[in-house]
């Protein structure tokens, strides 16, 4: 297998590999080359910690006790002197101390220096190294008062032994660990890269068959939560595409059929025109009628494809205006006037005068349009319609009813899609075009409105919508 540098696998190895490779640089540099400097850092806290426990021992009466055990634990010669040099206390580094108080005993030369620079810095305590290659000494210096505020000086050494042989021994132990180390980050970046890299080339291999048109994959969850929430989106988003697509064939097909049937009309009585009723003017006109009416359906067809889409656009912007609702509901209705007179369909109005509201005009005036024109597509065999318009808080309600056979619970969410079908067999409206609830759909999203649908099996349907009144 070509191992990819750019690939999860490779990609999570190498940093492993990197991460792994810095701690070991860090425990180097610290073990190795900076060992000495930590080691001394450390010493001088230390004595300076024991010089400051020691003035405050003194001064409460513990110092013939602490100034033993200090120096045996930490390998310390300590000396307190007073102002005349002459020796307070004194411990060597085998805890044996002395109450040297009632002797006058000249102090070493390192005291008079240490004092010397302890003067001439202005400080209360400093400290120092000397010595030489093979063995270094610290040497620390403070100045406290007594109880009895009497100025006392704290003198303190320590060695501090080369460990150029414990460095060399740490060289060799860190040798091996670092051997073991990189053969063990190798093995476990190895296993760690492919354990997280496989339920990503999954999900990979499965998009690339979706991308190949295959809407029956499903996207398998990995062992990790972003991966379970990413197989989880992309098995919805698969599902919305085969829903699309499926509704798309739909479209294209009812589309076709609705195509095909005017233009198979107007091309049958244009021929009859031509052949049969040319010379008989009533005939003539009859057979015109009809391919005018076809005609027009085409249009209509042709408007709300393009209403569709203009309505659906990123881009469309609509303009508010003030206007009577309840008028526009009357207006509307009219238009219906010619099937309760010629189809008997019976509509039941009841709305409530002078209804204002802000809204798109001519957009709310196709909702209105295509919701009628539903229920009376879906009536049942009684033809009856019943429509409301009434306030409800400050809400313009709007509902039209069908006594038609209603829709399954399970199907009205799909009800708003273009050409969705309750049944397979799908027929010409007697009004509309098919793409109604989607406009309404599209224009009452943009309106930020509420709407939607109640509905029982054998019971029709109510559509519903509420716009805030102006």
């Amino acid at each position: 297998m070509k191992f990819n540098l750019k690939s999860l696998r490779a990609k999570t190895w190498l940093y492993f590999m990197t991460f792994t490779a810095i701690i070991l640089i860090i425990l180097w540099l610290l073990q190795i080359i900076f060992i000495k400097t930590f080691y001394q850092e450390m010493k001088i806290k230390e004595i300076v910690k024991i010089g400051e426990k020691i003035a405050i021992d003194y001064n409460n009466g513990k110092i013939d006790e602490d100034i033993n055990n200090m120096a045996f634990k930490n390998n310390l010669f300590i000396t307190i002197y007073d102002e005349q040099s002459n020796t307070v206390k004194s411990s060597d580094i085998f805890g044996r101390g002395a109450d040297r108080n009632q002797r006058v005993m000249p102090p070493p030369e390192d005291f008079v220096h240490m004092k010397q620079r302890l003067v001439i810095s202005g400080e209360s305590s400093i400290y120092f190294i000397s010595g030489g290659h093979n063995m270094e000494r610290l040497f620390y210096g403070s100045v406290f008062e007594s109880a009895e505020q009497a100025k006392l000086y704290i003198f303190i050494t320590a060695s501090l032994p080369p460990i150029d042989a414990t460095t060399e021994i740490m060289k060799d132990l860190f040798i091996v660990v670092t051997v073991v180390l990189i053969l063990l980050a190798f093995f476990v970046a190895l296993i760690f890269s492919e354990h997280l890299s496989k339920p990503v080339i999954k999900l990979t291999d499965t998009a690339e068959q979706l991308a190949g048109g295959d809407f029956n994959v499903t996207f398998e969850k990995g062992n990790y939560s972003e991966i379970d929430r990413l197989a989880q989106t992309l098995n919805y988003a698969t599902n919305e595409m085969s829903r699309v697509d499926s509704l798309r064939k739909d479209l294209i097909a009812n589309i076709s059929h609705d195509l095909r049937t005017p233009l198979t009309i107007i091309k049958m009585y244009g021929e009859m025109i031509r052949d049969v009723s040319g010379e008989n003017i009533n005939k003539r006109n009859e057979h015109a009628n009809l391919i005018i009416k076809e005609s027009d359906v085409l249009t209509e067809l042709v408007n709300e494809i393009l209403e569709l889409s203009k309505v659906q656009s990123e881009g469309f912007v609509f303009d508010n205006n003030t206007f009577n609702l309840s008028n526009m509901l009357l207006e509307v209705l009219s238009r219906f006037n010619v099937l309760a007179e010629k189809e008997g369909y019976n509509f039941h109005c009841e709305v409530e005068e002078n209804l204002y509201v802000n809204a798109g005009e001519k957009l709310i005036e196709r909702v209105l349009y295509n919701l009628i024109s539903n229920a009376i597509n879906y009536t049942g065999a009684d033809k009856k319609i019943i429509i409301t318009l009434k306030s409800c808080a400050n809400m313009a309600c709007f509902m039209v009813t069908d006594t038609g056979e209603g829709i399954p619970q399970n199907q009205i969410d799909n009800i708003w899609d273009r050409y969705y079908k309750l049944n397979e067999a799908h027929e010409r409206a007697i009004v509309g075009t098919g793409l109604g609830l989607s406009i309404v759909k599209d224009i009452l999203k943009q309106h930020d409105a509420k709407f939607g649908v109640k509905s029982a099996v054998g019971e029709g349907s109510s559509f519903w919508f509420k716009l805030k009144r102006a």
